[in-house]
């Protein structure tokens, strides 16, 4: 009798430790990100780094941080199709000022003479985005020939 009621308490502990806890997602917010990104003083050809300040519902929400530094991963450029098309695919690596982790996103840029449509997503994070995911567009514009903002806008979310 013994070993049955110890062979009971093994399988109640062994299925309540197999349980997962649901955790309840965040509902998408919007998001907007500036960024103000300078190339390194020595070497222009050097992946770009910077400042940025996020602002909306997402950031109410808790969602993400307010602001941060930025720096480019990589930045490869492939295409030039006919010298009129590239595409710019930069990976970039966002550290929130405040300790609360840090998280990459992939973006995807084509450059055309019919406008430059770009998209990011969210691809990881720690701390606390280590379940952040979104997505969106985005535009750059040259504030002059030493800064280039980009500005960010999308959803983001907790899963």
């Amino acid at each position: 009798m013994k070993r049955r009621s110890l062979f009971i308490t093994a399988l109640l502990i062994v299925a309540l430790f197999s349980m997962t806890i649901p955790v309840a997602a965040s509902t998408p917010a919007d998001i907007t990100i500036v960024a103000l990104m300078q190339p390194q003083p020595d070497d222009p050809t050097a992946p770009f780094s910077g400042t940025f300040v996020a602002s909306g519902p997402a950031v109410d929400a808790g969602i993400l941080c307010e602001n941060g530094t930025i720096q480019d991963i990589a930045n490869p450029a492939v295409g030039w199709q006919s010298d009129q098309i590239i595409k710019l695919y930069v990976h970039k690596h966002f550290m929130c000022n405040d300790g609360s982790g840090s998280f990459e996103m992939d973006m995807q840029v084509l450059i055309s003479p019919k406008g430059t449509p770009a998209r990011w997503v969210i691809t990881t994070g720690d701390g606390i985005y280590a379940r952040l995911f979104g997505s969106g567009g985005l535009t750059a514009t040259w504030l002059d020939e030493n800064t280039l903002q980009d500005t960010y806008f999308g959803k983001l979310h907790i899963e």
